[in-house]
């Protein structure tokens, strides 16, 4: 996957539609503030979130596409085919 700039999102999105990808996203941010990484991160200006396992999504076909650090917090983002949902 290449790497795109936060302010690229255009580019991401077309990039996105070039490769047929689906995607779903879950932020470090949104877990409880007793989740270990979200501590580690948050509380302790740590960078270890080894032990975030977001709920992976719905359906079939799945994939990580990328785990990434954002102003927000780290990202996971989950890809998968469209024809793999059925």
């Amino acid at each position: 996957m290449p790497e795109f700039d936060e302010d690229h999102e255009a580019e991401y999105l077309a990039w996105l539609t070039a490769q047929g990808l689906d995607t779903a996203y879950a932020t470090l941010e949104a877990e409880h503030d007793t989740h270990p990484a979200h501590i580690v991160y948050f509380d302790q200006a740590g960078t270890d979130v080894s032990d975030w396992h977001p709920e992976e999504p719905a359906g079939d076909g799945w994939f990580t596409l990328s785990i990434h650090d954002s102003e927000d917090g780290p990202y996971w983002v989950w890809a998968r085919r469209p024809a793999t949902a059925a």
